[in-house]
């Protein structure tokens, strides 16, 4: 291993098993605070669609102390993202909630109180892209010496899921204990509740037109791939020729681009398509584009899940698909398991496309109610009722 390698190796060492646990044990003897909820983000630096929908019921019950902890892992070096997590130790020190969406080791390691109770609300639904611990005899992913010596769903007590489904795979992704009583609970996701909300839907029409004006009275093709690469360079998927499916569509359609956040370069979109297609990455949430296609162009995407609720067409672009499985892997034969065409270059994009807005939803349907049973826009009461009733693991995490 090179010198710079073993260096970080040490660092990450003293932070993990050192310093953030020292500085925790010295602030978690104050005096528990029963109605202190904290939020933690790993990466946004801002609070997330599961938490923005729990904070609110919170609120509106009222009576409780809230706070958000962004760590902004990757996006502020690593001095600054030390110094946050410092401040995150300080505010759950006394926290009787604590709610997760992410991989978090920096909280894994943590020797935490035992009457802290955790919640990992997770930032998708279902089952599709390895993660975790079913990762580490892949390419992407830490190595199971890694992933135990740093847990990053350490000291989790409950998992909130989409279906009962996919409760199994959660719990061995994150290295669940079911002797500490840790578990993954179909009781949904909660960013799914606006799905089910008419009034949010129509928000999100307006939300468009006001973005993207042309897009009025057409047909809306979105395009939603997941990113390529590691997390740290992580890059956008270079196989869509925008100008042939332009000639290949109807004249009254739409093409919108949603990159994944985490994706560092730009989709070009040439000048023949300027009134055809547009990139919407930082211009609409994937809810609202999620509520507004009709059509869903995807690749390995998590956003399937939700867009399944829709009960719309999908098409899978998986140009790449053998590259990504022996990378990264799925749950399930990724052929068997798409619920609409698949496609691995443009002429069967196209080809798929017209096959998706022609035949059936069952395929769309069945696949709903195997991976997204639980999300009927009730999920957040029922992890508010999981705060209510739920007790932490019985000893020290």
């Amino acid at each position: 291993m090179a010198l710079g390698g073993k260096l970080r190796n040490f660092y990450k060492f003293a932070a993990m098993k050192i310093m953030l646990p020292f500085s925790y044990r010295l602030k978690r003897g104050r005096p528990i605070k029963e109605n202190k909820v904290v939020f933690i983000e790993s990466r946004s630096d801002k609070m997330s669609d599961n938490f923005a929908l729990i904070d609110r019921a919170l609120r509106a019950r009222g009576g409780y102390d809230i706070s958000l902890q962004c760590l902004r892992l990757g996006f502020g070096g690593t001095a600054a993202y030390f110094k946050n997590c410092l401040k995150m130790l300080d505010d759950i020190a006394d926290a009787r909630y604590v709610f997760l969406n992410d991989a978090m080791s920096a909280y894994g390691c943590l020797p935490l109180r035992k009457d802290t109770l955790t919640i990992q609300t997770w930032h998708a639904c279902g089952a599709f892209k390895r993660f975790g611990m079913s990762t580490t005899q892949k390419n992407y992913g830490s190595s199971e010496k890694e992933f135990t010596k740093y847990p990053p769903y350490g000291n989790v007590d409950f998992v909130a899921v989409s279906s009962p489904e996919v409760a199994p795979i959660y719990e061995k992704a994150m290295n669940l204990s079911a002797q500490k009583g840790q578990k993954a609970l179909p009781v949904g996701t909660s960013r799914t509740d606006v799905y089910f909300d008419k009034a949010r839907i129509e928000e999100a029409k307006k939300h468009l037109f006001e973005a993207v004006p042309q897009a009025a009275g057409r047909k809306i093709f979105l395009y939603a791939p997941t990113f390529r690469g590691e997390f740290a360079e992580a890059r956008i998927p270079d196989a869509l020729d925008i100008n042939k499916l332009r000639l290949s569509l109807p004249e009254d359609s739409v093409l919108l681009i949603k990159h994944h956040p985490f994706a560092r370069d730009k989709q070009q979109i040439p000048d023949t398509c300027a009134d055809f297609a547009f990139d919407v990455t930082h211009l609409l949430s994937i809810d609202d584009l999620i509520m507004t296609a009709d059509l869903c162009i995807s690749d390995y995407s998590s956003l399937v899940f939700e867009y399944s609720l829709m009960d719309k067409p999908m098409v899978f672009f998986a140009y790449d698909m053998e590259e990504y499985i022996d990378d990264r892997g799925f749950y399930y034969p990724f052929t068997e398991f798409c619920p609409g065409p698949i496609a691995k270059d443009m002429d069967s994009l196209i080809a798929a496309i017209n096959e998706a807005q022609v035949s059936g939803l069952e395929k769309v349907r069945a696949f709903r109610e195997k991976f997204m049973s639980s999300c009927d826009g009730h999920a957040t009461e029922r992890i508010l009722e999981l705060m209510d009733t739920a007790k932490p693991i019985a000893s020290d995490k």
